[in-house]
């Protein structure tokens, strides 16, 4: 039922799962291709087929280059945007989706329309990032809590020599339908345990 592509595999870490208002068991999953693949398994006892889908966004330049153009002269290795953690934060109508991926970015997707809201570099808020800029990381985490101040966002960004915690909170603008992170804190492992 996973489509896979010889040469390629999921990062099974980089998951999560909800239940809609219909009672499906719905599965979020780092693709291959550097998209989120959903899986969407109709509720138990009821007649139906899994739906599988897939979010990503991509420029029409790079959806014709790689339907012309063979890897090797491509040059891709891989996708940058492949996530390498995943959270699910559900509202009333829609499931956001929140993917920290290996290119240092967190994106923001919207599961009913199925496009992304946000994209947030975090490597704006590692103190030298020049040579993280041009390399991937798959030991990123992110996870979601709540309180009755809001909704806060937990990243732990894994650097060479130095990780770092992140608290962010989403600010969201209702009229355009606009969201953004607001930096609450940042602590560096190598200050952990330390006071």
């Amino acid at each position: 039922m996973i489509p896979g592509v010889q040469g390629h595999s999921t990062n099974s870490t980089a998951s999560a799962t909800w239940l809609n208002s219909d009672g499906d068991a719905l599965f979020a999953l780092a693709s291959w291709s550097g998209g989120i693949l959903i899986i969407q398994l109709p509720e138990q006892d009821t007649a139906g087929n899994p739906v599988l889908l897939e979010l990503k966004h991509s420029s029409v330049m790079q959806r014709l280059l790689t339907g012309w153009m063979p890897t090797a002269i491509r040059g891709d290795q891989g996708p940058s945007d492949l996530p390498v953690s995943l959270a699910v934060q559900l509202l009333e109508h829609d499931a956001f989706i929140f993917a920290l991926c290996q290119d240092h970015k967190l994106r923001l997707w919207s599961f009913k329309d199925q496009v992304c809201l946000m994209v947030a570099d975090l490597l704006v808020f590692v103190p030298v990032n020049k040579e993280l800029r041009h390399t991937v990381s798959l030991g990123h985490k992110l996870r979601l809590a709540y309180s009755s101040s809001g909704f806060f966002l937990a990243v732990y960004l894994h650097c060479p020599k130095r990780g770092q915690f992140c608290v962010f909170q989403l600010v969201s603008c209702i009229e355009s339908n606009r969201y953004s992170l607001d930096h609450i804190s940042t602590l560096f492992s190598t200050q952990v345990g330390t006071t």
